[in-house]
């Protein structure tokens, strides 16, 4: 099983996506919220130079995060496999 680790904001429709995808293909996530579990300042520093949600990281083995990036960036992930 897969687990990811999605940033994200309300309101958001990929944010949702993503969250419906990773689901779907039977994984597992955690979800953040901008403004509640990680401020804005926080975010934008860590994922310098995007500025967009979602923001989806693959945690590996060792728990490591690795980067996939938004919603699209991770059909391609799951389309890869």
């Amino acid at each position: 099983m897969t687990e990811f680790l999605i940033y994200g904001k309300p309101n958001c429709p990929y944010c949702d996506k993503a969250k419906q995808l990773i689901t779907h293909k039977g994984d597992k996530y955690d979800y953040r919220e901008l403004g509640i579990d990680i401020s804005r300042e926080d975010y934008l520093q860590m994922v310098s130079p995007r500025r967009t949600v979602p923001m989806v990281y693959y945690l590996n083995a060792a728990m490591d995060q690795e980067e996939i990036g938004g919603y699209e960036e991770l059909t391609r992930f799951y389309n890869g496999q």
